[in-house]
């Protein structure tokens, strides 16, 4: 069992969680990296120097994808593929085997947020104060969510339902979207700007009533 940590000095740790010994250590050019997520044949994670690596269960590198600025948040994977969202204003599906993009989809304005997956869709903000729903497989936007003149950069990484997109927003908000159509549900005032990404918790009886 493989676990994987970063550090400030931009390397990517790879330990044996059963042990909690250390096993490879893997240097992404000396820039700070963002969280790692795991593919069908290694890490993912991206980093400062602009670059998306994909690092073996062994701590060698496979392959790299650069974009056009740094990459902040971390990587999402869902059927085969990566999804990446960086300081280029662009969304990019990336297969996970090869490394080769699919398709890239212009998002607007910068991210330095995680995007959340669920079936075809991609949920992700912006630095330009938007929500996106975004067709992963096709391309297309769904829907673009503007939270209100008050409303700015969304650096939270959206917590997905079936029924709902939650996400902080650095006007002191966290904000409820409909899934389906992008309409505003709620807002929830809080007392400082909300760049920390919400967590969807279900009790059982949610479960036992086949979820909310």
């Amino acid at each position: 069992k493989l676990v994987c940590d970063r550090d400030l000095g931009g390397a990517l740790h790879g330990g044996d969680a059963l042990k909690g010994t250390k096993k490879w250590k893997f240097e992404a050019g000396g820039a700070e990296i963002g969280g790692a997520n795991f593919g069908e044949k290694g890490v993912l994670f991206g980093s400062h120097d602009e670059h998306l690596y994909c690092v073996s269960f062994e701590g060698k590198e496979l392959w790299k994808f650069k974009i056009d600025g740094p990459i902040y948040g971390s990587v999402s994977v869902s059927g085969g593929k990566t999804f990446l969202a960086g300081c280029d204003s662009q969304l990019h599906v990336i297969d996970v085997k090869t490394g080769k993009a699919d398709r890239s989809v212009d998002l607007g304005g910068q991210s330095a947020a995680t995007a959340a997956v669920l079936g075809d869709v991609l949920y992700v903000g912006t630095m330009k104060n938007e929500v996106k729903a975004i067709d992963w497989k096709k391309g297309d936007e769904v829907w673009t969510y503007k939270g209100g003149r008050n409303t700015q950069a969304f650096y939270s990484s959206p917590a997905v339902n079936e029924k709902y997109v939650v996400i902080g927003n650095r006007d002191n908000r966290v904000h409820c979207i409909d899934r389906k159509t992008g309409k505003m549900v709620w807002r929830f005032v809080t007392e400082n700007k909300v760049d920390g990404s919400p967590v969807i918790a279900y009790s059982a009886r949610d479960i036992s009533a086949g979820g909310v």
